[in-house]
Order: C-alpha cells, then structure tokens, then sequence
C-alpha cells in the first residue's frame, strides 16, 4: 500500500465476524490480518480501513495479498471502476477509469478560477479593480517558520506599489509576512512585483477545500493600451506540496482590457488670415479627456503644419497670449511643422474646458490649400495617442493662402480735349501689405492712344486728403485735427475751444507706408 502515510485505528473488522485482527505497520505500508479462528472457503471477507492518501499525484499502484501456512498466489485485481472528480469550472465529471483502484491519487488543483472587473474604466491611466476567485481541492494550511503562498503571474497591464492592500471576506487569511510566525505581518496585505507582473498572497490561515477564495484588487490601468492577457496563471506552492498551474477563465467584461489611449474632446484649430505673406495666428483649442499636469511632465504635441515660411530649421516659439499653464516657449520643428507644448511645473491642462494656444506663422506668397491632415498626441501622466485634429473651414483653415487681389480698382481722366495735358487718376486697393521691403511694382497697362513718349521719369503725384478728415495726432493733447491742403506740407487746423491754430504736424497716425495719412472721413459737420 505504498504512498498511503497513515492508517486509522480501529480497523473495521466487523464484516469478518471476529475471525481477524488487524495490525497496521507503517515502516513497510502493510497491513497484517492476524487469524482468531479458523475460515471457511469460498467466503468473501471485508477489511474497511481509512487512509491519508499521498501528498503527490500518483496512478494506483500494485496490491499484493499472501498468507502464511499455506502458499496463495500473491495478487490482487484492482478495481476498475470510475469516480467522480470536478472539472477545472467546478462541474462533476468523471475521473478515470482505474481511479478506483487503490491509491490513485489526482493532482491537486485550483478550480473555478475567474477574473472580471468590478469597478474602474477601461481608459489608461486610471483607477480600476478587478476580483480574482479560485477553489482548491484540498487543504492549503500555513505551517509555522515557513512560508505557504499562492502566485498569481500575467497581471500585465497592472500598476502598483510594491505592498498592497487587498480587500474581500477572506482578505484576513492572506499577509505579508516571509514566514509565519514573523511579528512584522499586516493582515490584508501581500506582495506586487511589478518586473514579472506577480502577485503574491501568502497564507496566513487555513483554506479549506472547495471553499472559493474571493481577493479584490486595486490598482491603476498602465499607460500603453492591450488586450486582457492570454496567460493568467495561478500556482500555488508551499514547502510540502506544489500545485500546478492553472489558467483564470475571463468573464464577458474583459477584465485587464486597457484601451489604447485617452483621447481629446476638443481640438480645433483655425488660422487668424489667409492673405498671402501675411503674419498668420495660428490657434489651437484643446480639452483633455483627462487632466494632463506639469509635475509628471506632460507634453502635447501638434504635427502636419506644413506650408508656412521663415526659418527651416528647429526653433524656439514663443507663444502668444501665454498663460501659466505652458512654457511660454514652445519648441517648432520646421521640416514637419510640428510644435511641442510643456505643461509648466505645478500647472495641469484641465479636463472640463477649453485651453487656448496662440502662436504666429509667416504665410508663403504663393496660394495653397494648407495641409489637410493635422495630429494632436500627449504623453505625460496621461497617455493620449495621435488623433486627427478638427480643421477650420473655409480661409480660416489653417495655412489656407489664397491668390492676393485688387479689392478696389478705377481709373479716369480730367479732360477730354484733343492735343491737353490729361491727367490720368488711378484708384486701387489690394488686400495684401504692398512692401518696398520685398521689391513690389505695380504696372498699369492698357493706356493706349496716348501721345507721351516712353519714358523712366514719368511724374506722377499722389493727392493729400481732402478737407473734411479728421487725423489724430500723435503725441498731442489736441484729440482730433482737420486738414487744409496746401502745395507743400499740409497745416492742421485745431478745432479745440474754437480757437484755431494752424501749424504745420511733425508726425501722423499712418496705415501702410509713410506718405499715407491715418484719416477717418468725418460722417457730419458736427463730427
């Protein structure tokens, strides 16, 4: 009877009718049927005993009977019949077919192993909890100056300290400690090791067999995105019997699922002017689905703004309009149009509102469509993957640069006498800054039937405005000015306590270049 390690006492003998008494020896795992009278033949005898089966899985093995006096073959037939076990949900099955012979020995096992969320998000990285459950088969006890614990590995995904609380209605038979019997133990707590994604329970007191062992968990989502992991494992060990590995079946709700990343709410972004070789304000209008904080060093990064002029290389960008919330510089890569944003020390972009970012580009000359693909993506505390941002319509698109125009055009002559001086007045405006700076000129062609010589110095003259605009001064106290055209420098006459003073201004309000005056036409007399 090899691997059984005790025998209980008394044997039941009673179906024997008192002709045997029964001696166990352990040293030799033999059991000795002493005669007290004498039997008869072809009568079945029945020995009932209780055993402690081995602490090992083990198939049945060979049972040998013999008697002293007379010579009997030394064999016994094992039963062959089958019992019944669980399956690893914890379902009745049948065992195999010499499991009733003696001393077959099952491995021990976890059954009924389930892992599901209880409470949390699936967004990284944010508060979640799950509840893991398994039954043993048999007795798992903690002994004294040992340690018996249980190993729950494949918790990838899971971010902890190295100490953690537990909770449950069993959460006071696991701790700490190294061994039991320690004075340092904390009930409730057990061991992370975030290197191998383990999680160590060590018990503290007794689990009973097919009894399920609920533990809740805590912890925050990692910052990468998965899939719940395909390789839950739960071995327990301890220092006289291990068991093996067994997988935790998922439930519906995906437990350990971690979406891919955050996302934005808001992110927009429009341009101030689509005039061409303008100053164009770029604005950016962003609302995390989480807040994003300087103090784990957040960026947010803006890609794809590709068509502006100026520098190519990477360059410092000062923001416009900054406030605390970022460094008020920006890092600009050129090549790419990218702009990288640093969330301050001590200073989080909100979730719940919109923040503003203003920065100024320089628009080409040419006209272009302005890129159609522009991307936002955050790192930091919180993980936000690249996403495409929402793009103006319409000139306020960014980078749009359309075609610079005439947006007011006339021309006209004072007489209409043959062989007379005629002076031709032309009118125009454009929607674009006309710049000495960038070597601008303008034609007007289409003048024929004219009698003048081609020429390089053909006068021409350019009106002061008439009278009846009013001009503010600079540096003056006098509020408002009216002109008084003259051939040479034009007077102001100052209308301040009706008390005329003509002098000749040192300095106008200008829009453009320098020979144009600031004036605003005046609606009434009264003005």
């Amino acid at each position: 009877l090899s691997g059984s390690r005790a025998l209980t006492d008394p044997i039941d003998t009673e179906a024997t009718d008192g002709v045997f008494e029964a001696e166990w020896i352990a040293e030799r795992e033999m059991l000795v049927l002493a005669f007290t009278e004498d039997t008869l033949p072809g009568k079945d005898f029945v020995i009932s005993s209780e055993v402690t089966n081995p602490i090992l899985a083990q198939g049945s093995k060979s049972v040998f009977i013999k008697s002293s006096g007379i010579v009997i073959q030394p064999q016994m037939e094992p039963d062959s019949g089958a019992l019944e076990t669980l399956d690893d949900e914890g379902d009745t099955m049948g065992a195999s077919t010499e499991a009733k012979a003696p001393l077959f020995v099952l491995a021990p096992r976890l059954i009924e192993c389930t892992i599901y969320k209880t409470d949390g998000t699936y967004w990284p990285p944010q508060d979640s909890k799950i509840t893991m459950t398994f039954t043993p088969t048999v007795v798992i006890e903690p002994v004294l100056g040992c340690v018996v614990s249980i190993h729950i590995t494949g918790l990838r995904g899971v971010v902890l300290e190295d100490e953690v609380v537990i909770s449950g209605p069993d959460a006071d038979k696991f701790a700490d400690c190294q061994e039991l019997g320690m004075e340092d133990c904390n009930i409730g707590m057990t061991r992370w090791h975030q290197f191998n994604s383990q999680y160590k329970l060590n018990v503290l007191k007794k689990l009973e067999p097919f009894e399920p062992m609920p533990v809740k968990l805590a912890f925050e989502n990692a910052v990468m995105g998965q899939e719940p992991p395909a390789d839950w494992k739960t071995p327990d060990s301890s220092e006289w019997e291990e068991i093996p590995s067994h997988a935790f079946l998922r439930k519906a709700d995906r437990a350990l699922y971690i979406l891919p990343s955050a996302s934005f709410v808001t992110k927009q972004i429009n341009q101030s002017t689509s005039a061409s070789g303008a100053t164009n304000t770029i604005t950016i209008v962003l609302e995390p689905q989480f807040t994003l904080t300087g103090d784990e060093v957040s960026t947010i990064t803006t890609s794809g703004l590709t068509g502006s002029t100026g520098s190519t290389t990477d360059k410092n960008m000062k923001l416009l309009d900054a406030n605390p919330t970022f460094n008020s510089i920006a890092r600009w890569i050129a090549r790419t149009g990218t702009l990288v944003l640093l969330v301050a020390p001590g200073q989080e972009v909100p979730a719940g509102e919109n923040s503003v970012i203003m920065f100024d580009l320089a628009n080409p000359n040419i006209q272009q469509e302005g890129p159609q693909l522009v991307q936002v993506l955050a790192v930091g505390d919180k993980q936000v993957s690249a996403a495409v941002m929402e793009l103006a319509e319409g000139d306020s698109a960014p980078l749009k640069v359309v075609s610079p125009s005439f947006t007011e055009l006339a021309v006209g002559a004072n007489t209409t006498t043959p062989d007379a001086t005629n002076v031709i007045t032309v009118t125009f405006q454009a929607d674009v800054v006309l710049s000495s700076s960038r070597r601008l000129g303008i034609t007007i062609q289409g003048l024929v039937g004219k009698a003048t010589e081609s020429t390089m110095a053909l006068p021409i003259t350019r009106p002061w405005p008439n009278t009846g605009t009013v001009c503010k001064l600079i540096n003056s106290s006098e509020p408002s000015a009216i002109w008084t055209p003259t051939t040479s420098a034009p007077t102001v006459t100052s209308e301040l306590n009706s008390i005329s003073t003509p002098r000749v201004p040192t300095s106008f309000v200008t829009y453009g270049s320098a020979a144009t005056a600031g004036c605003l036409p005046i609606a009434t007399a009264d003005s």
